[in-house]
């Protein structure tokens, strides 16, 4: 599912089943697109190119909200391991 793309020289993100301009996004927004990062296998999104976004606001908004989603998906894997751990232990700790 694509998340964030960039159409008609616009930023947009995926919100119920719908494309909305990127500057509508909200802070529930967000957490959502973040959650599907690390719930959604088929999770993508446009990679940010400036030179197709003709809004500077637009550019400011997707190129920040791009760049933080690709950090949570290359710290996704460690997220994950550590959660286990973190379950694991209290597991084993209230099992005994």
């Amino acid at each position: 599912m694509n998340y964030l793309k960039i159409e008609n020289n616009l930023g947009k993100f995926l919100k119920d089943g719908n494309y909305l301009t990127i500057d509508k996004m909200t802070r529930d927004d967000l957490w959502h697109i973040a959650n599907a990062v690390m719930n959604d296998e088929k999770f993508e999104m446009e990679q940010y190119d400036e030179s197709r976004i003709g809004n500077k606001a637009h550019q400011i908004i997707y190129k920040n909200v791009y760049e933080l989603l690709v950090s949570l998906q290359n710290s996704k894997e460690q997220f994950q391991s550590e959660c286990e751990a973190m379950y694991k232990e209290a597991y084993n700790k209230y099992k005994q």
